[in-house]
């Protein structure tokens, strides 16, 4: 707080000033008689002292004082004797000729204490204000943190428990697909331990992750899933929140019914700046695809990391969502 108010004393007084130098250009005097240029300096320089001296006795009454009526009174009394003081030690010298300047060094000190406070309370507001929304993006980093560890562990034992049936089928059926399932699988596993705790990985990192799942899925569901990853090597090195392909694509499995007759048909694509992980719809039960969890979480942890949203469109044969990579 005292840096940001010893920055606007930095800003203003410079100001008041430049203001005071152009009004004597232009012939606007700030005395009483228009030809007394050595008045109209020393208003300058008087009206400057005081406006100085505002801040000198405001910024540290900031610090030591919460409640604003002792400010508000201590920093009247403070500068009125200050004034006071100088009236009738030193008047003979700074303040000769104070009967001809047009305001009067002592109400002009206490006007520009007022502008001081106030400009003192609007630091004060915005500070506080700023904390505020910095408590409550924070409350929001936590809570979303909870709820993506909470998406992690819902993921981990349900997707094992399916992984661990269709290895075991392989390992029945074919144990060359069984030896190259299971080092996908532990591929995938590792990553969803490791990154559990990052807030964006490379999309590069991502969508190899992505294709992790949908192969190991595709084992699970054999010839109802078609897969076309199109995204172009330029934005590789981007950034995106952790698990947020695969959140989409998750989705697009939790909402429709696969067949040999009806496959799941997943594109992810890159167009004018957003990544798109698009689907169509197989699901006769519902009339659109549900916004569940996971979806929602993407779009607040969206908001905080990249301050925008998810992209979500719908049609009757299609559900899309896009999301813009990030440059870290």
């Amino acid at each position: 707080m005292t840096k940001n108010l010893i920055r606007l004393a930095i800003i203003t007084i410079p100001i008041i000033i430049v203001i005071g130098l152009v009004r004597i250009n232009l012939g606007i005097d700030l005395t009483t008689e228009s030809e007394s240029f050595k008045d109209n300096y020393l208003a300058v320089g008087i009206l400057t002292l005081m406006f100085s001296m505002s801040w000198i006795i405001n910024i540290p009454l900031v610090k030591f004082f919460d409640r604003p009526v002792y400010r508000y009174i201590i920093s009247y009394l403070a500068i009125s004797s200050f004034i006071l003081i100088l009236i009738y030690t030193i008047g003979d010298v700074v303040f000769a000729n104070q009967d001809r300047f047009l305001i009067h060094p002592f109400w002009g000190g206490l006007i520009f204490n007022t502008i001081v406070m106030a400009l003192c309370n609007f630091a004060i507001l915005k500070t506080s204000r700023d904390d505020a929304e910095l408590k409550v993006n924070e409350l929001k980093r936590v809570q979303l943190e909870a709820e993506k560890k909470l998406l992690v562990q819902q993921l981990q034992p349900h997707f094992l428990f399916n992984a661990l049936s269709t290895l075991k089928s392989l390992i029945n059926e074919d144990q060359a697909k069984a030896t190259d399932y299971t080092v996908k699988l532990s591929e995938f596993l590792r990553y969803s331990v490791a990154s559990s705790n990052k807030d964006t990985v490379s999309v590069k990192s991502e969508l190899d992750f992505t294709r992790d799942y949908i192969k190991l899925q595709s084992e699970r569901f054999i010839d109802s899933i078609e897969s076309e990853i199109t995204i172009p090597s330029e934005i590789l090195d981007m950034h995106l929140p952790v698990f947020s392909l695969q959140t989409l694509v998750e989705n697009a499995f939790k909402h429709n019914q696969l067949s040999l007759e009806n496959p799941l048909k997943i594109k992810i694509s890159y167009d004018a700046g957003l990544i798109s992980v698009s689907n169509n719809k197989s699901c006769p039960n519902h009339s659109s695809m549900s916004i569940g969890t996971g979806l929602k979480n993407l779009d607040e942890r969206y908001q905080l990391i990249a301050d925008t949203n998810i992209v979500i469109s719908e049609t009757e044969d299609l559900f899309s969502v896009s999301i813009k990579p990030i440059e870290i």
